[in-house]
């Protein structure tokens, strides 16, 4: 599959290039995970989610919508395999996400 192919090597530059992680494939990881899945490789794309969320999580500034979005994927992916312990941890990190993102908005509406 292209749309495969073209994901994952635009992923393997932005890693080969030796700089600092950046959000900017954000949307790459997101979608390859997809395709990854409906391939039969649930790990490797439970793996690039992972990758995703940490990677929003060490350079997003603001209000975490991208780690929202990683993990809202991640969890439902990782519910699906049946792993409750898993789902739970992941599931548990999305809502302090949560919690951080209209702890920001409240602050901004009340002001």
């Amino acid at each position: 599959m292209q749309a495969r192919a073209d994901l994952q090597g635009a992923l393997t530059l932005e890693r080969g290039l030796g700089h600092q992680p950046s959000n900017v494939l954000h949307q790459a990881r997101l979608e390859l995970a997809e395709v990854l899945e409906g391939s039969g490789d649930r790990e490797g794309a439970i793996d690039l989610l992972e990758e995703a969320d940490l990677i929003a999580a060490s350079v997003e500034a603001g209000d975490g919508s991208l780690r929202i979005e990683a993990l809202e994927k991640l969890v439902a992916l990782v519910q699906r395999t049946g792993d409750v312990d898993r789902t739970q941890r992941i599931f548990e990190r999305l809502i302090k996400q949560y919690g951080r993102r209209y702890v920001e908005d409240s602050a901004f509406l009340v002001s």
